[in-house]
């Protein structure tokens, strides 16, 4: 378990759920808005709008808006995420400005160990870009909860935004922090979207033999998603063994099909530990294969591809879930 992060006398941030995090200033809290236990709130504050979902989609900017040609502001980038998401909506306290506020957890952010993606400030070309706030609510609107949250943060005033990543094997955490000086308010505004990914590769259906077989006559190879490991790990699940029944009922009906099996790992971590990951879980497909089903050892050869043959990008959670994979090549 993570520690909590203290700085500048405040109690911020913390990785990994605590008990004991109760919320400051409850009675001014919109209905049933709480904090969420990763991340406590500013002295002070108080949270006037919040949505939680256990598994949606959504965007956070990752570069300044732009102007479309019909006049429309948009983000020249984004990060678009999938996993559990928490939208927190807080007022500040008085007295205290919304770069006060947002500097403190960009240094929470720092000593928990999330590394910062994308930041800017200032509602201007060279900074977040023009129109910050009313494109920011677009593509991520302010939760419900209180006729206050119904403002949101188009009337930000100095807009400051940070999107920071916090690598996690239980799978990666986004948040993004979009917060300033509300206008007609003397208090700060501060929208915090939290996105914790799942680490599961996508398309988990088991393939059956007779596609298994049509796949590898048209292509030559084709990439597995249910053949399971954990983080780390190159010991085969035995969630597996539905999509291993498939391949050897493939092997046992064509008694001359030779397959070399392959590893494939997505780009995180060290480039020569993934290539030993990689090649130690295709062995343990082949070892599987053979063990279990009585495979001949001399119709299967194992080789580990590391990260040197993606099938996605590896900058998002889907993209890597698609490189983590088990190949079977038609020899």
């Amino acid at each position: 378990m993570s520690r909590l992060i203290r700085f500048a006398g405040v109690l911020a941030l913390g990785v990994v759920a605590t008990a004991g995090g109760a919320a400051l200033a409850e009675t001014t809290d919109c209905g049933k808005c709480k904090d969420i236990p990763l991340l406590s709130r500013y002295p002070g504050s108080f949270l006037v709008g919040q949505e939680q979902r256990a598994f949606d989609e959504v965007s956070l900017p990752a570069g300044p808006t732009i102007e479309t040609p019909d006049f429309k502001r948009v983000f020249s980038k984004t990060q678009d995420l999938e996993g559990r998401v928490d939208k927190l909506f807080y007022h500040g306290p008085k007295g205290r400005s919304g770069l006060e506020v947002y500097a403190n957890y960009q240094e929470a952010l720092a000593k928990a160990g999330f590394e910062t993606l994308y930041s800017c400030k200032g509602d201007t070309d060279d900074g977040c870009g023009k129109n910050f706030g009313y494109a920011y609510n677009n593509v991520n609107p302010v939760p419900g909860g209180s006729m206050e949250a119904g403002q949101g943060i188009p009337d930000l005033d100095k807009p400051r935004y940070t999107l920071a990543r916090l690598r996690r094997p239980e799978g990666d955490v986004y948040l993004g922090i979009a917060a300033g000086d509300l206008k007609f308010r003397d208090v700060a505004g501060i929208l915090i979207t939290v996105v914790e990914t799942k680490p599961m590769d996508r398309g988990l259906v088991t393939v059956d033999a007779a596609a298994l077989s049509k796949a590898l006559v048209a292509d030559g190879k084709i990439a597995l998603y249910g053949v399971y490991f954990d983080v780390d790990s190159a010991v085969v699940k035995p969630e597996s063994k539905d999509q291993l029944d498939q391949v050897a009922a493939l092997l046992k009906s064509d008694p001359a099909l030779k397959l070399l099996v392959t590893g494939h790992t997505d780009s995180t971590g060290d480039f020569a530990h993934n290539m030993k990951l990689s090649a130690d879980r295709a062995a343990s497909v082949v070892a599987a294969l053979v063990g279990t089903y009585g495979i001949e050892a001399a119709r299967l050869t194992s080789a580990g591809l590391g990260s040197t043959s993606p099938v996605a990008p590896n900058d998002t959670e889907e993209g890597r879930g698609r490189n983590r994979r088990v190949e079977l090549v038609r020899q």
